[in-house]
């Protein structure tokens, strides 16, 4: 008795694995609800009896398509894939350049969510140096204003200097439908500064949400 009295979880601990559940869309599993009681001496009708039975039948087959929806939902929320890269990237130009990319399948219709960075060289001069990521799924060949693409500016007033390292990174989501790869890909260009932009140690992170 004290061993069990040991083990019986705290009000803090049952609300936060109620949390844990819904996150992942879990499901409940249904209690037994007998029809009929019986008591000694007396006779059973048949309909009651199959009653009975039939009421445990409902609750364990409820119960078995809870778990699987479980076992789905679970394994659906660690879906994830990565990749990343030492090499050194092209020098960035007007025209787009696909820094990195990744092949992606989502396990049931949803969502990917997508975060690309890279590290990127400036040899800065006495001009305002841009630098544009975006991430697609289609191959990008040219920056184009109000299409999605992040805007990273080294300032002017910065000293003229060979090699500014600067990390960005740049996030969105996408819709998915199950069972269809799809290749996700980080973007990048330099189309109004004169002077080389390098790309380095570029990186995808891809992951699969339901919602």
């Amino acid at each position: 008795m004290k061993l069990l009295k040991k083990l019986k979880p705290t009000r803090s601990q049952l609300i936060a694995g109620t949390i844990i559940a819904t996150s992942l869309g879990l499901s409940y599993a249904a209690a037994v609800g007998i029809p009929n009681t019986f008591t000694a001496g007396t006779s059973a009708a048949a309909a009651d009896v199959n009653a009975n039975f039939t009421a445990v039948e409902t609750a364990i087959n409820s119960n078995a398509t809870a778990i699987n929806t479980n076992t789905t939902n679970i394994g659906n929320s660690s879906k994830s894939a990565s990749t990343f890269s030492t090499n050194t990237g092209p020098i960035l130009t007007s025209t787009a350049s696909e820094i990195i990319s990744l092949s992606f399948t989502c396990p049931a219709d949803g969502f990917v969510l997508a975060h690309g960075q890279v590290t990127a060289k400036f040899d800065h001069g006495v001009v305002q140096q841009n630098l544009f990521i975006k991430l697609s799924t289609t191959i990008e060949t040219l920056y184009t204003s109000g299409t999605g693409w992040i805007q990273i500016n080294l300032p002017d007033t910065f000293p003229a200097m060979y090699g500014y390292r600067l990390p960005v990174s740049v996030s969105d989501r996408f819709s998915c439908v199950a069972g269809v790869p799809v290749t996700y890909r980080l973007n990048a260009s330099e189309p109004t500064s004169s002077n080389g932009v390098n790309t380095f140690r570029p990186g995808l992170v891809l992951s699969y949400s339901a919602q």
